[in-house]
């Protein structure tokens, strides 16, 4: 069975992936601290759809181009910092909380940044593979087409032969059959 490689299917499953993260942080938050299920779910909905985001440009990126791995990791990192800073401003609009929270996004910045560090650096690895996987797949396409395209050329050639043989055939079973036989 042969796996079928698309970019709807890639945006797909990086929605579902992305909702997914958003209900398991979004839990977290409220039973592991404490927080209101406003408050959870701003903060988890804010924090994964920056990441999402930040992945989605790295997707788009690895569609167009295929940076070498260095690169790769210096735009992850970068975009981590810059989703940092998003989420940290953003949270802090969204969520007219006590200074409880605050402080617990004060001190989660660190291990916030880490976490989307490794997220991007995760969809990047993924989309690289994913894209490698299709480019081969496409590849390997290519390669049957040209090798159809090499037997329909051959078997045409063999045609192509086959059809003055037929005819000298016929002509000197004729003329064979004029000289000995002229009745039949």
């Amino acid at each position: 069975m042969a796996l079928t490689f698309s970019y709807r299917k890639l945006t797909y499953f990086f929605a579902l992936w992305c909702g997914s993260w958003i209900v398991l942080q979004m839990l977290a938050l409220q039973y592991t601290f404490g927080f209101g299920w406003r408050t959870s779910f701003v903060d988890a909905a804010v924090t994964n759809l920056i990441i999402a985001f930040a992945g989605y440009d790295m997707i788009l990126v690895m569609k167009y181009y295929q940076p070498r791995q260095i690169i790769r990791i210096a735009m992850s990192i970068g975009l981590a910092f810059i989703a940092v800073f998003a989420i940290h401003h953003l949270t802090l609009l969204l969520i007219n909380e006590t200074n409880e929270y605050v402080v617990f996004l004060d001190k989660s910045l660190f291990i916030r940044g880490l976490y989307i560090w490794l997220m991007i650096a995760l969809v990047s690895a993924l989309t690289w593979v994913w894209f490698a996987l299709l480019e081969h797949q496409e590849s390997d396409n290519r390669t049957l087409a040209a090798e159809k395209l090499a037997r329909e050329a051959e078997l045409s050639r063999l045609r192509q032969q086959l059809q003055p043989h037929f005819l000298f055939n016929s002509l000197n079973s004729i003329s064979a059959l004029s000289g000995t036989k002229p009745e039949e």
